[in-house]
């Protein structure tokens, strides 16, 4: 849903609405700050300040976290290991997140800041443990492992280290409990296995221990969010297992907040004011809601599609999120109860050409909004008439290119200052060094060049590095695929709709998918040449380790192996892929991907991707890229 595709230039500052107009909202518009080059495969985090804690995917597949803090983006590092993620943030810069270790297959729960660094915070075993949300306080909440395979929610502080929560029931190995969110009161919310083996959600503080929250009449909850007086907002069942969100809290236990007339709804997120925003189903169609005590549920609104998805909310009451709109391409939007949904694409102050903002994450109180783009992940923040620095848009450039043909890419940059000079350095992801592009600008705007050939087939990553005279840089980034011409080759690149229900681990998610693979030809791979697969929605990340053709070649689109999903957890996958009727021209062709593991307890397959089946004729078809199939 996140991921990027080329789209042409979208809207910039348009006209306000009519809702607008009639409520006499002034009219806030953003700048546009790129943090980074990269597939995203953890949600961002943002504080009331407008700082941000993300992670990127670099070429060699490797995470690392940063921090921006309003100026400049920090890479946190590591504690030793080759990657790290970072997953929340509080007001005075910390930051939560999970590391790798050196020589080691476990990693570390983390905290760091620009005064401490990274800080191992430890874990309840001798197994990997991983933090997952922070408060002002510098509490970590988080996952650890136990040597039996079951998990412990725990709560990290600097006075009393990391305490194990427990479990809802004695299940030993066949049990778990996971933190998902801690509030400024120190509550964690999360869920976990109960005695007959159902996941309920719970709430757990020092006096009261870990409450089941319990359910709606159905079998199961989940923990979403915690506000800053301990409300749990969740997901929980009704009698015949369907969906509906809920709030918790102490006095009131479990409140069902409706489906606002369709037949399932989920909880997303909540504000540390109790505002819960999410989605409610109507059929297929999934509308979001905004739900106050005050005001109860209110539908969002759409841009004309199907899909319409709230994913976070402030203080002020602005929630943002993404919607489709009638053509299915996904827009960005913020939402107040004043001036209703707008269009972050027609809010964008000297926005670089070609720029589409698809999805936004989470929004600070000071209204700054971290967004996913065509060129990556982005700081949207409130206009102040200031100078500031410039942009860069996405990288155009053909999906695939054949092994010796020249190949050519563009980038565009805009920025406040028109007397503002660049330049611009390109990389091709082959190991052929950096080399200038060839950069032209008017008034603060302006595009480069680039070209180069490549030499063998692969999967490349194409960066683009923008830098004024200042030393401030933009750099984004863009994968394609090269392949040579011979029988049994095959490969592709592009992006195609992703289902919702599709990615497991985000049932409700449903946007843009991209995929890159590469086959080459049985004498090829004989001599070393590398077959792969890469796969990226939402935060759901995938690398092939091994990869290979069903059959002699490449063919007939057939394909499978093993890989990683976010750099863990060995998976299997079956790929099905169809060039079109126009022999795999621009936009054509259709793609199917099933990714399943083994559940460790009992050996069963456990599906985390698949977009409904390729083999029974249900593949999606793309909406740019290629593929190609030699016979």
């Amino acid at each position: 849903m996140f991921s990027a595709t080329v789209s042409g230039h979208a809207p910039q500052g348009a006209a306000t609405t009519s809702a607008e107009r009639q409520a006499g909202a002034a009219r806030v518009c953003y700048r546009v700050i790129n943090l980074g080059a990269g597939d995203v495969p953890a949600f961002p985090a943002i504080s009331a300040h407008g700082q941000v804690a993300y992670t990127l995917n670099q070429s060699d597949g490797a995470a690392s976290a940063w921090f921006f803090d309003g100026k400049t983006s920090v890479d946190i590092g590591t504690l030793g290991g080759p990657s790290a993620a970072a997953s929340g943030i509080n007001d005075a810069g910390q930051v939560s997140g999970t590391s790798s270790l050196a020589g080691s297959p476990f990693a570390r729960a983390f905290r760091w800041s620009k005064e401490t660094g990274i800080l191992n915070l430890g874990g309840l075993f001798i197994t990997s443990s991983g933090g997952v949300a922070i408060n002002n306080k510098g509490q970590v909440a988080g996952t650890a492992g136990a040597p039996d395979s079951s998990t412990h929610a725990f709560r990290w502080s600097d006075a009393e280290g990391m305490i194990d929560l427990g479990m809802l029931a004695p299940l030993g190995s066949l049990g778990f409990s996971n933190a998902t969110a801690i509030g400024e009161d120190g509550t964690v919310a999360g869920w976990g296995t109960v005695a007959n083996f159902d996941g309920h959600a719970f709430a757990w503080t020092p006096g009261t221990g870990m409450l089941d929250l319990g359910t709606l009449g159905g079998s199961y909850s989940i923990a979403a969010g915690v506000d800053a007086e301990g409300r749990v907002a969740g997901t929980a069942a009704v009698p015949g297992n369907l969906n509906h969100a809920f709030i918790w809290s102490r006095k009131g236990g479990m409140r069902d907040l409706g489906t606002f007339g369709g037949t399932q709804s989920f909880a997303g997120a909540i504000s540390d004011k109790g505002q819960v925003v999410g989605g409610y189903y109507i059929g297929d169609t999934l509308r979001g809601f905004s739900w106050t005590r005050a005001g109860g549920m209110v539908d969002l609104g759409t841009f004309g599609g199907d899909v319409t998805n709230a994913l976070g909310v402030n203080n002020k009451g602005q929630v943002v999120g993404s919607s489709m709109t009638k053509r299915g391409d996904s827009r960005a939007f913020v939402w107040s109860a004043r001036d209703g949904m707008v269009d972050l694409n027609r809010r964008l102050r000297h926005a670089p050409p070609g720029l589409v903002v698809e999805a936004a994450a989470v929004i600070s109180d000071n209204g700054s909004i971290v967004a996913f783009s065509n060129a990556g992940l982005v700081l949207l923040r409130p206009d102040c008439g200031c100078k500031g620095g410039h942009a860069a848009g996405p990288v155009i450039a053909p999906s695939v290119v054949e092994v010796g043909a020249p190949f050519d890419a563009s980038v565009g940059f805009a920025g406040a200052d028109a007397s503002a000079r660049h330049h611009v350095t390109w990389s091709f992801g082959d190991g052929s060094g950096d080399r200038a592009g060839d950069a032209r600008a008017s008034k603060g705007a302006g595009s480069a060049t680039g070209r180069h050939v490549y030499t063998a087939p692969g999967i490349y990553t194409i960066v683009a590095r923008v830098v004024d005279l200042g030393g401030r840089s933009a750099t984004v980034s863009r994968t394609i695929v090269a392949h040579d011409r011979a029988k049994g080759a095959g490969g592709g690149n592009g992006a195609f709709m992703s289902p919702a229900g599709a990615n497991r681990k985000d049932a409700h998610q449903a946007g843009t998918a991209t995929f890159s693979f590469v086959s080459p030809p049985a004498r090829a791979r004989a001599t070393g040449t590398k077959a792969e697969l890469r796969f990226h929605v939402g935060t759901l990340s995938f690398r092939s380790d091994e990869f290979r053709p069903v059959g002699a070649d490449a063919a007939d689109g057939r394909f499978e192996g093993t890989g990683k999903i976010n750099g863990q957890s060995k998976v299997r996958f079956t790929l099905y892929t169809t060039p079109g009727d126009a022999g795999g021209a621009n936009g054509s062709g259709h793609v199917g991907l099933r990714i399943w593991h083994a559940d460790p307890r009992t050996g069963a397959d456990v599906v985390d991707y698949d977009n409904q089946p390729a083999r029974t004729g249900g593949a999606n078809p793309l909406r740019e890229g290629q593929i190609f199939l030699l016979q």
